[in-house]
């Protein structure tokens, strides 16, 4: 399956963030919503990275770029869409930003190569076909040629049978370029402008299927125009006029680094254990997370909006004290959510320059009393007012999440009757992380509960990428006599809390903390303990590129069925690189007080796009939810033999190929936590009935080649039982001289005895075969089906071919590293021979003429 409009939910956020990288800041003025109006793209925001220094000319070529992407945009989609409305700045080359747009807002993938072999790691570049080493390319209207790229000579064959590693198809560029497409393959070439079509009339368009490039791995073979065109960017526009102005207006802004806070709290007939942890945990946000020099107010409602403390500059410790004790502490009423926002957008509009504030607001009811939502959204909107939320528990009101997609900002949940529980202290910390540039890392969360006398101890860790302002709390609402000890090698911290720490305790590592592991011990000697612990600290520098974790799921709905693939995913960088090999795993906790975990993997495998590339996956499967109501995710990414993909490359399709190496970064710790889900139209399922299918395996590959006897070994990553969980029973092999019959009609095309026993999931499979009667100029087309213990059977995978080798490119005198086996041991054997045969004959020459054994004619 291809997906259009939600997988560029997973990989596209972050691939356009890597091809802009350079220019990115987290900073946004406000968070906006790109729209299609007319045949134009509007409320394209784009940043420049705050330590990018201020440069007219740098805005000038951003411009430029972006006046003439649009216009390519345009050309490419055939007259549909374009750039119009305002934005910030965009850069790099127009045609690659169309190719990243084509990612980010229509879910395409790049038709280059990027495919790893299974045992080299190297760019599969070739695939066989009609006996010939075919370049993977999505037309083959692109013409170049073949060498080895470091020993700048013709390609061979190596002892795999396959093109060497450091062979590559270079297609011609610059002047002598006439290769139009594909934007998705070949962006860099200055001559492509165009998508490729499985329609097309045109030949330089015309889509190659049978190539093995990562977009038709994913898209069943379909071309990217074909894809483009099921997005509803084209169902719902017509062509516009060829000779329209494609020009987009540009409107610069600056940033307002300076934050605008308003917290806004339920005290209607709420629970008053409720209101306590509300307020034990708006403390911890206030003396510990919001940043200095911002302005902070503190409204509350329940018949009527309060405002509780006026919006204050956060300069000094005293003023974070004012803020936290003007905290509300007693409830009733009823509940007028409309009331209290208008009472904090009244309060914000104190300040110049609204737009760009934010409001939190925390509850637990549902609205019955005026003013109502509906009644004082529009001014907010119209404001550029950000409004974040937090349900709590079930009864919380739900509109809640609409109100946050409206106005940019996060909606979150907290589920009152899960005891051990971080997802009320995550939901309040999670949109003040990164309100300021001085970004915060949250290293780890986690639920305390102990008896008087008792130690409670855990650890964490500082990687080398933060340190700097660290600070380790606990949330409660008693913390008097609380003891919490840091140590960390022969270092030790120690607070003991008092009457007036206000429900915090913490201590603040000084300085920048050292690298490592540390313990913290937890005690009391007067009362009982029951709170959230949590840890974070800041980047060493703001120069240094920050090992983060991000949830990148933003479908706020799963329609419940007993075939329901929800997936999850979690980005896992170091600054821009992909971080490999660590641990991650999702807490999910519902309404009715149940929770689940489940592993996210980067392994290509179910919900995994590709395999190591930074972004863990995993699908929620329909029996692992049992109610309908708010979801909290919680991921926590730990790395202990993790490595960051450092690559020595280009940028999409350079011209020579890429190589990369893997890097150890040490123990890390990391929390983020996801947007709140809502489950609907949830069914009671049998769970005895197995209905889930293995994956489709999308890691077929081509891993050996014998021309002597024509026998090939495929290779694969295992898949599970359903989808990526358990091990599936067995392998449906299948092969055909049509591509289109296999890939549409598998089940009647030639089967593979394989007999293989399928590993544990991720591990790899390999097959050695030979296709009966296989004959000359004739191509074969493979592909294999995981089935389960109830046959149930997963999606044909990507298929792949194989055919006689004819072509004598690949036999000529200078590929001796291709000839076969037997001619080589054939020459070997010969070579010793005539040796032995040559010292003979200089021996006895030797004998006659008596030569003294040192001369220096011996051999």
């Amino acid at each position: 399956m291809c997906y259009t409009s939600s997988l560029s939910d997973r990989r596209l956020i972050m691939r356009l963030i890597f091809f802009i990288s350079i220019f990115l800041s987290g900073q946004f003025i406000a968070k906006t919503s790109i729209s299609l109006t007319g045949n134009g793209y509007t409320n394209v925001l784009v940043t420049i990275a705050d330590d990018i220094a201020e440069d007219t000319t740098l805005i000038s070529i951003l411009k430029e770029w972006l006046i003439e992407a649009s216009e390519k945009l345009y050309i490419a989609s055939k007259h549909h869409v374009m750039f119009e409305g305002d934005d910030g700045n965009f850069g790099n080359l127009a045609t690659v930003l169309v190719h990243e747009w084509g990612h980010y807002r229509w879910g395409i993938f790049d038709e280059y190569p990027t495919s790893r072999d299974t045992y080299t790691n190297k760019i599969i570049q070739f695939y066989l076909h009609n006996g010939r080493w075919e370049p993977v390319r999505c037309t083959t209207e692109i013409f170049g040629t073949m060498f080895n790229y470091k020993s700048d000579r013709k390609c061979r064959l190596d002892y795999t049978g396959k093109p060497e590693s450091d062979c590559l198809f270079q297609p011609e560029y610059g002047s002598e370029a006439t290769s139009i497409a594909s934007i998705m393959g070949h962006a860099y070439i200055s001559s492509i402008s165009q998508f490729c079509d499985n329609n097309a009339t045109d030949e330089r368009t015309k889509h190659n299927a049978e190539s093995p490039n990562h977009h038709n791995t994913r898209c069943s073979g379909q071309s990217s125009w074909e894809i483009i065109r099921q997005h509803k960017d084209y169902k719902a526009t017509s062509p516009g006029n060829p000779l329209a102005n494609s020009r987009p207006q540009i409107v610069l802004q600056q940033t307002q680094i300076i934050g605008r806070f308003c917290l806004l709290i339920d005290v209607s007939g709420s629970i008053v254990l409720l209101t306590m942890q509300k307020v034990d945990t708006l403390t911890t946000v206030i003396k510990t997370i919001i940043p200095n020099e911002s302005y902070v107010g503190i409204a509350s409602f329940n018949d009527n909006g309060k405002l509780l403390k006026r919006m204050t500059k956060i300069t000094s410790e005293s003023d974070r004290n004012s803020l936290a004790l003007s905290l509300p502490t007693t409830t009733g009423g009823s509940t007028s959510i409309g009331a209290g926002l208008q009472k904090c957008y009244e309060e914000l509009l104190t300040l110049n320059n609204v737009s760009g504030s934010v409001i939190y607001l925390a509850t637990d009811g549902k609205e019955n009393a005026s003013p109502y939502i509906d009644e004082v959204l529009p001014n907010l909107t119209g404001k550029g007012i950000v409004i974040h939320t937090l349900a709590i528990g079930s009864s919380a009101a739900e509109k809640l999440n609409n109100i946050s997609k409206i106005t940019g900002g996060s909606s979150y949940f907290y589920p009152t009757n899960i005891v051990n529980s971080t997802s009320l202290v995550d939901g309040l910390i999670a949109p003040f992380t990164d309100s300021s540039k001085d970004k915060i890392i949250l290293i780890k969360t986690l639920h305390t509960q102990m008896s008087t006398q008792q130690v409670f101890e855990t650890k964490f860790v500082i990687d080398d990428t933060i340190g700097r302002d660290t600070i380790v709390q606990l949330t409660t609402h008693v913390v008097r006599d609380v003891n919490l000890t840091i140590k960390h090698s022969e270092i030790t911290f120690t607070k003991i809390g008092t009457t007036g720490d206000n429900s915090v305790i913490y201590v603040k590592i000084p300085g920048i903390a050292q690298i490592g592991n540390y313990d913290i011990f937890l005690s009391s000697t007067t009362h009982d303990i029951s709170g959230t612990l949590s840890i974070f600290s800041k980047p060493v520098s703001s120069k240094q590129a920050v090992l983060q974790v991000n949830v990148l799921n933003t479908e706020p709905e799963i329609q419940h069925s007993a075939s329901l693939l929800f997936p999850l995913y979690a980005a896992v960088y170091k600054g821009s690189l992909p971080v490999t090999n660590a641990t991650v795993m999702a807490v999910i906790e519902n309404e009715i007080g149940e929770s689940f975990n489940t592993a996210l993997k980067d392994n290509a495998i179910g919900a995994d796009v590709s395999l190591n590339d930074g972004i863990y996956s995993c699908y929620i499967l329909p029996n692992e939810l049992s109610a309908n109501g708010r979801l909290s995710i919680k991921v926590i990414a730990e790395g202990y033999s993790a490595k960051v993909v450092v690559e020595v490359t280009r940028s999409p399709g350079t011209k020579f190929t890429d190589d990369f190496e893997e890097q150890s970064i040490g123990p890390f710790m990391r929390v983020a936590l996801a947007r709140e889900i809502t489950v609907k139209n949830y069914t009671l399922l049998d769970k005895s009935i197995d209905l889930l299918p293995p994956s489709s395996i999308l890691t077929l590959q081509l891993s050996n080649v014998s021309n002597e006897d024509n026998t090939y070994t495929l290779s694969w990553n295992a898949v599970g039982d359903d989808l990526d969980r358990g091990n599936a029973s067995s392998y449906d092999i299948r092969y055909s001289d049509k591509f289109q019959k296999l890939k549409t009609d598998p089940g009647r095309q030639q089967t593979i005895t394989a007999g293989i026993i399928p590993k544990e999931p991720g591990e790899t499979e390999s097959f050695v075969f030979q296709i009966p009667n296989i004959q000359t100029n004739t191509t074969y087309y493979i592909a294999v089906r995981a089935v389960d213990d109830q046959n149930n059977t997963g999606d044909l995978s990507n298929i792949i071919s194989v055919s006689i080798l004819n072509d004598q490119y690949w036999f000529d005198d200078e590929n001796t590293d291709g000839l076969s086996i037997a001619f080589l041991v054939g020459i070997s054997i010969g070579a010793v021979i005539i040796v032995a045969i040559f010292l003979v004959c200089v021996i006895t020459l030797i004998k006659k003429k008596k030569v003294p054994r040192m001369s220096n004619y011996a051999i």
